[in-house]
């Protein structure tokens, strides 16, 4: 398996997180659960297998079918997809705002769901695909993605500030959301309205998205505290931690740390469910 990992330049950088391109990946597992991380993605298949994924709502269980490209918004549970045989694949994985910064599209219609690009970006996907399986190399992959991504970059300096601020303010600080609305001078209802068309979810399903991440982050250590954790991620106390770790991941944080995995965000399954 061949794995790249970039980081873009400025000004992308302000609107993309990371593109990961694999090649020749082959799970050792029949699926893979994916949990929430907080970004939404664009997904462009370089071989012609179809991949099969489920996510579940509060209120449904969606599942798609898709074989050559397909967005995927911003989740707030697990996604479980057949496991990858020798796939190669492009992720584009979006910064608050890109997904709308980029495609000029409000980014709540995607929150929870996966669709396919070319609904989106029609004779555009299809014509980067082809180009992509043009290229030689990662290098020219990875160049051919950003000059593209740089192409369609619209001016959203002042949504991106905006963002920035709010992020900052919930994650970071972790104010309460009046204080922050007192702040920007917006009605709550406006600034909500506002980070849910730009990011995808609420303010306060982002700040619950945030804390989860970095609870994921630290459960990575060497030796685990759940209080400490608890504390250090602004949870009221450890059940509040668990509780939400539960709807997150769908299992407990001792589930989670029992289970051999590669990546933090990536859980093999044997069956389904």
């Amino acid at each position: 398996m061949f794995l790249e990992i970039t980081i873009p330049d400025y000004p992308l950088r302000t609107f993309i997180k990371s593109l990961i391109y694999y090649k020749d990946y082959t799970a050792d597992c029949n699926y893979e659960m994916l949990l929430p991380d907080g970004s939404s993605q664009l997904i462009i298949a370089l071989d012609e297998a179809e991949r099969l994924l489920e996510s579940a709502s509060a209120s449904a269980t969606t599942r798609r079918s898709f074989r050559q490209y397909w967005i995927t918004g911003i989740q707030t549970k697990p996604v479980i997809y057949l496991a990858e045989r020798a796939a190669t694949t492009l992720c584009i994985q979006f910064e608050n705002g890109g997904l709308n910064a980029l495609f000029g599209i409000p980014a709540h219609e995607f929150h929870n769901d996966m669709i396919d690009a070319s609904l989106i970006m029609s004779h555009d996907i299809m014509d980067l695909r082809e180009r992509l399986l043009a290229c030689k190399d990662h290098f020219q992959i990875m160049n051919l993605v950003e000059t593209f991504l740089l192409e369609r970059l619209l001016s959203k300096d002042q949504e991106t500030a905006f963002l920035s601020f709010v992020a900052q303010k919930l994650c970071e600080e972790n104010q309460p959301l009046f204080e922050v609305v007192r702040q920007t001078g917006y009605s709550q209802k406006h600034l909500i309205h506002k980070f849910k068309t730009l990011v995808g979810v609420t303010p306060k399903k982002y700040q619950k998205l945030f804390r989860f991440n970095k609870a994921l982050g630290m459960l990575q250590q060497n030796e685990v505290n759940y209080a400490g954790i608890a504390f250090d991620c602004n949870y009221f106390d450890q059940a509040h931690f668990i509780n939400d770790f539960n709807q997150m991941s769908a299992r407990s944080p001792s589930k989670y740390l029992q289970i051999r995995k590669k990546y933090p965000h990536v859980l093999p399954l044997d069956v389904l469910r």
